[in-house]
């Protein structure tokens, strides 16, 4: 019953054209689903598999963690040692230890956070050296030790101690320790450089999907530098349950809550309702025409990973919806509304600025096409185009055509409401004033 509810959801989603990449859902030692949806290239009318690879964005994290509980296993390192131990000309790096790092209370700033990562850092080559010299110029953002504060160049300051003290590159101690004594042949370090096979093309979109920013992968060392597929990552999440080289004691570890926010990388939440409480442990990953989420609810035994190569897919709502159809067995498939052919004076009518407490959101004709301008994360906008499906009593309801968006807007009151994959809602309310006296 649950596989059914699974395969009917995401199968509504492609048929949508809301998702593209990969889903696997694993529950009580059962594989429900693992299965590729939509494109991995459009260019080349490659489709998406189980086993394409997708980059998993800061989900390798988990895997750069793992690397150091097994170095201090071996007795290479101590999760206690301040990394002045490796880099002596770190500032404050006899206050940092390797604890501090791995459950992001270090206080070192997040390099993706400078003001020149879009335009300059994350297009050019990098290696691990370069990439801590940038570091080390960071300003501390707080006290070792005294809070949380997510930060991407810790795990890049752990990856160049994995350097440090095996003497091989990163991506090589992955493959040799790792990936291969796990059987994950499909899942490595993108080093910028290599050639990749399978490997998806990330997208955007503006007004239509396009191809994503360039970035070179090199700049993303230890923090968001992995592909994967979701076949491998069914591999990589047994590892978790135990089955392993790894035993139990160090995914124990990396799922031992360090501050109010996480373990060692990965983020707990603990959710109550009517029928009593429930944890998981989850990650969000991103990276230029990419998104990915992965779940795991460890009292029930349920892990549910999605891949994407649309960036702007929300992979952790659709996460969400798998676990709410075993959980609750509720059938989260989306309906299929027929599109209208609205009027010209209607849609004239509809464009214009529409303006709220959190902002304006724009609505333009472009060669016979409605386009909306959509917040998005961080507080980016995409022009999304919007499809009419209904029209009556006075309102017009759209929906996105990539994106799961719907905007109704109501003719009389000069208004419009916008609600989000997530069910937000935010009311706008048009500029103009001539609404109905258009029509």
């Amino acid at each position: 019953m649950e596989a059914e509810l699974i395969r009917k959801y995401v199968d509504s989603l492609d048929a949508r054209g809301y998702f593209s990449g990969a889903i696997a859902v694993r529950h009580k030692e059962e594989t429900l689903l693992c299965k590729g949806y939509g494109m991995a290239d459009y260019g080349f009318s490659v489709p998406n598999s189980s086993n394409t690879r997708f980059k998993i964005g800061s989900l390798s994290k988990a895997f750069t963690a793992m690397a150091i509980l097994q170095l201090e296993e071996k007795g290479v390192l101590r999760r206690e040692d301040p990394i002045s131990r490796f880099f002596s000309d770190f500032p404050g790096g006899d206050q940092i230890t390797i604890h501090h790092l791995l459950s992001h209370m270090s206080g070192v700033a997040d390099f993706a956070s400078r003001p020149d990562y879009w335009t300059q850092m994350m297009r050019l080559p990098a290696t691990t050296q370069t990439l801590m010299e940038t570091i080390r110029e960071l300003p501390p953002e707080f006290k070792p030790g005294s809070q949380a504060g997510y930060s991407n160049s810790g795990y890049t300051i752990l990856a160049a101690i994995i350097e440090n003290v095996t003497g091989l590159s990163y991506g090589d101690y992955m493959d040799e320790h790792v990936f291969k004594p796990l059987g994950m042949k499909h899942t490595g370090s993108d080093d910028g450089r290599t050639v990749i096979s399978q490997y998806a093309q990330g997208y955007t979109l503006d007004r239509d999907i396009r191809r994503a920013e360039w970035i070179d992968m090199s700049v993303a060392t230890g923090a968001y530098s992995l592909y994967s597929t979701a076949e491998d990552l069914l591999l990589w999440d047994r590892a978790l349950s135990g089955e392993s080289i790894f035993g139990q004691e160090l995914p124990a570890k990396m799922f031992t809550r360090h501050n109010e926010m996480c373990g060692y990388d990965w983020f707990f939440r603990d959710e109550e309702k009517d029928w009593g409480r429930r944890t998981s442990w989850e990650h969000f990953g991103d990276v230029n025409g990419f998104a990915s989420f992965y779940v795991r609810y460890p009292e029930e035994a349920l892990s549910v990973i999605v891949l994407s190569n649309f960036g702007l897919t929300p992979v952790d709502r659709i996460a969400k919806d798998i676990a709410s159809s075993v959980f609750e067995q509720r059938d989260c498939a989306l309906d299929s509304p027929a599109s209208i052919v609205p009027d010209e004076r209607l849609i004239a009518a509809i464009t214009g600025t529409y303006s709220s407490e959190q902002g304006q959101l724009n609505i333009f004709l472009e060669d016979g096409r409605v386009f909306a301008a959509l917040p998005k994360m961080y507080g980016v906008i995409y022009n999304c185009e919007i499809i009419p499906v209904a029209a009556d009593c006075g309102q017009v309801s759209f929906k996105g055509r990539h994106l799961n968006d719907e905007l109704i807007i109501d003719l009389q009151q000069q208004s419009m409401t916008h609600t989000d994959p997530y069910g937000t809602r935010v009311r706008y309310l048009k500029k103009t004033t001539n609404l109905g006296e258009d029509l």
